[in-house]
């Protein structure tokens, strides 16, 4: 079942965090100046869109990605082991770089299968809404309390 078809057993909703541009870059600078270092160092593994891609990697596991371009941190996404691939924890934009675009590099470089959340805001549900409408070669399923994103070497079915 896709999840443009039906959503009514997968994760479920949050609030909204109701962050407006300055919260979210000052969320974007802690994250990457303060807490990720807390716990580990930070590495550049990549280039994506002109940015660089850092990644911090915790003692327990998390991944922790940030696009970042003079040392201005664009957006953070937060992603721990689950099951078969990766799952999303947290996720912050300022809205240089759309997240399913990032999403999209993830499946393409890091993990087969991208998990969401077991909650989501309205944000993060248009973000899998999205990756699904968008990207023909991903597919987004409803698994029960999580949606997972995969990719698929040909287009997929239009419905």
């Amino acid at each position: 079942m896709l999840i443009r078809d039906i959503i009514s057993e997968g994760p479920k909703d949050f609030d909204d965090m109701n962050l407006n541009s300055d919260k979210i870059q000052q969320s974007l600078d802690y994250f990457y100046k303060e807490h990720a270092p807390s716990k580990a160092t930070g590495k550049k593994i990549d280039s994506f869109k002109g940015f660089d891609v850092m990644k911090f990697v915790w003692p327990a596991g998390y991944e922790l990605y940030f696009l970042v371009k003079d040392d201005v941190p664009n957006l953070y996404l937060a992603l721990s082991k689950y099951q078969d691939g990766l799952a999303v924890g947290n996720i912050r934009s300022n809205g240089t770089v759309k997240a399913t675009e990032f999403y999209n590099y993830i499946l393409d470089k890091i993990t087969p299968k991208l998990y969401s959340d077991k909650g989501q805001t309205p944000a993060g549900r248009k973000i899998w809404t999205a990756l699904d409408k968008f990207f023909p070669d991903i597919t987004v399923t409803d698994v029960g309390d999580r949606l997972v994103a995969t990719k698929s070497s040909g287009e997929k079915d239009a419905h």
